[in-house]
């Protein structure tokens, strides 16, 4: 699994951060996959990085597809937003996704 930084606009970023827009539609230059993780910076129109919400936050990528009528070379990806939290009777680190369930990254 991979972890992919990201730029995003500022128009779309909060819809992203917020839960509203669940996918991506990139140039497929960076081989993504189901269960990969993605970093957003959110930039202005300027392509200069601004402070936001979403520049603390990590997605999972939950569907990849392209083909389909999608402009070839170009991938859409479905994503989630991925919560770590600490389980104390396990004693490490357990993701879960915004729903509280159990997400296994290694899997």
């Amino acid at each position: 699994m991979k972890i992919h930084n990201l730029k995003i606009l500022i128009d779309f970023a909060g819809s992203v951060a917020v839960g509203n827009k669940l996918f991506e539609i990139r140039k497929n230059d960076m081989g993504y996959q189901k269960g990969d993780f993605v970093k957003f910076k959110a930039i202005n129109k300027y392509g200069i990085e601004i402070r936001h919400a979403i520049n603390n936050m990590l997605f999972q990528i939950t569907y990849v597809m392209s083909g389909y009528g999608i402009k070839e070379g170009f991938v859409v990806f479905g994503i989630k937003e991925y919560i770590a939290e600490i389980r104390e009777k396990d004693d490490f680190p357990l993701g879960t996704d915004a729903g509280g369930n159990e997400l296994h990254p290694g899997n």
